[in-house]
């Protein structure tokens, strides 16, 4: 009975520690591997120890070994890729000196600085399978996963886009004098587009236009939900969402693509520094966008 006991305990431990191993952040992935070594010799001594009295016990316990380490693999693949549910928001404070001045936030749909585990690149790939695009089935999706992780330590665990676009904002930011405050913000990734909106309200921000960056489908919808969330606009804020940035204004190739070479293990290369014809159209662009005169969405 008790030798039952250890493979199942065994069996389960390997299969659930498989999947983390594959998906989780680098700091995490030794954890995962010492588990499954420890499952590994657990099984092996017990299986020896049945095979010098009788082959086929050790045979079945290896089959009953393999099975179960199969079943949990499978419900922890399932498990990984679910969807955080958002976290609940503390309510904004009204700002002490009044309000004033206007943000421009660039919501994009990027990938993160470092690697820090499969959230992200779950609702990316949910994303993707909305709009009919095929994915990794659910089952091989840890090693998706894996592929982005070792990618990721391919770029010397930095994703160098992230450092061109601070670059890119910090030039922005000298050509927009009428703008106190530039920034990104994503949905699901730091900066996270509904704690940049606390922030930039509670700050005494009065005007905060959302411009969206290189999204397969008009994310305006999302925008709204995330506004309402953050209940920004009872403490005066107004936000306003901006039509999405024409695709040619942007210097760099899009979101999807890098994606695309990240699910194959691929290194996302250095991009080059914009010319100063496209940070020129650009800031034209973006000027535009926050002109008073400009129509924009009203959130809400």
């Amino acid at each position: 009975m008790w030798n039952r006991v250890v493979l199942l305990v065994a069996g389960m431990a390997f299969g659930w520690s498989l999947v983390h191993y594959a998906s989780a952040a680098p700091d995490r992935q030794r954890t995962y591997g010492g588990r499954m070594i420890a499952a590994l010799v657990v099984s092996a001594v017990l299986i020896v120890w049945l095979g010098v009295t009788s082959l086929s016990a050790s045979l079945v316990a290896l089959f009953v070994l393999l099975l179960i380490a199969l079943v949990a693999y499978a419900a922890n693949a399932k498990q990984v890729s679910r969807l955080p549910e958002p976290e609940p928001l503390e309510r904004p404070l009204a700002p002490l000196e009044g309000q004033h001045g206007v943000a421009l936030l660039l919501v994009l749909p990027g990938e993160p600085r470092s690697y820090d585990g499969p959230a992200h690149w779950a609702r990316r790939l949910r994303d993707r399978a909305a709009v009919g695009q095929r994915i990794p089935h659910w089952f091989v999706r840890p090693w998706a996963y894996e592929r982005i992780r070792r990618a990721y330590q391919r770029m010397g665990g930095q994703n160098p886009l992230c450092s061109a676009l601070d670059g890119l904002l910090g030039e922005l930011k000298a050509r927009l004098p009428q703008v106190e405050f530039l920034g990104k913000a994503y949905l699901d990734i730091p900066p996270m587009l509904a704690g940049e909106l606390l922030r930039l309200a509670q700050q005494g921000l009065a005007r905060i236009v959302l411009v969206p960056v290189g999204f397969g489908r008009d994310p305006a919808d999302t925008l709204r939900d995330e506004i309402t969330r953050t209940r920004v606009r009872e403490i005066g804020a107004q936000v306003e969402i901006a039509p999405p940035l024409q695709a040619g204004l942007w210097p760099w190739e899009a979101s999807a693509i890098a994606l695309d070479r990240l699910l194959r293990g691929e290194p996302l290369a250095a991009p080059a520094a914009p010319s100063e014809q496209q940070v020129a159209a650009l800031t034209d662009a973006l000027e535009r966008q926050v002109s008073p005169t400009q129509v924009t969405q009203r959130a809400g």
